[in-house]
């Protein structure tokens, strides 16, 4: 007599689930990666990066799709508003500075402008966020060269990075130098101010009165 070995095919059925749920999820575009769960071996910091900038493509490329579905749709009313609005109608818009809803009337006369409405939501923030990554992997490596370097003006790549980085209020050109004159200035009236007081005697009397009090004091 010997034991029955178990049948092994039945744990193939484990093995299909689990192949089509990573087929789900790779074809729903959300691996296991873009939710945090991290992939068995090492991998080094660039992989890492490379792994998720991957799987955030899907999820950009589906945003992309909707964002420009929905601009064909606003772009089709305001048409049809120019073509059809009659008198004048009103329209909240909700202030950000200071978080309170604004009643402005819209005439078919402002909407008689050339262009479209473009959105700039997510799908600019993702794109902006990809070039400063790569800018960044290309100052470290290309921009190391100094024949490299002087064929990029600073002007230039500063107003570049106070776009992509959302700051182009602090964007000034040659903006430090009033800066450094005024350091200067106040440097320079510190330096005065401080030569007066060292030549000021902490006792009150000047240097001709020195003189007589100590002519006084060898006749005693």
């Amino acid at each position: 007599m010997s034991s029955l070995a178990p049948d092994t095919t039945i744990l193939q059925a484990d093995f299909q689930i689990q192949k089509m749920e990573r087929d789900m999820e790779e074809y729903a575009g959300a691996p296991s990666m873009a939710v945090g769960i991290r992939t068995p071996g090492e991998k080094t910091a660039f992989e890492v990066d490379s792994l998720m900038n991957r799987a955030n493509r899907v999820f950009e490329y589906q945003t992309n799709i909707f964002s420009e579905f929905l601009e064909k749709i606003i772009n089709a009313e305001l048409e049809l508003a120019k073509q059809n609005l009659s008198g004048s109608d009103l329209v909240s818009i909700l202030n950000r500075d200071y978080g309170v809803e604004e009643f402005i009337k819209i005439t078919r006369e402002d909407l008689r402008s050339n262009g479209k409405v473009v959105p700039i939501g997510a799908r600019d923030s993702a794109r902006k966020a990809r070039l400063a990554q790569q800018l960044n992997q290309f100052y470290q490596t290309g921009m190391q060269d100094p024949e490299v370097q002087q064929h990029f003006p600073s002007k230039k790549i500063g107003s570049m990075w106070s776009e992509i980085l959302d700051i182009e209020s602090l964007y000034e050109p040659y903006g430090r130098i009033p800066e450094r004159l005024e350091a200067q200035r106040r440097q320079m009236a510190a330096q005065d101010m401080l030569q007066e007081e060292s030549m000021i005697d902490p006792t009150g009397l000047s240097e001709a009165q020195e003189g007589e009090d100590l002519g006084n004091e060898v006749q005693v």
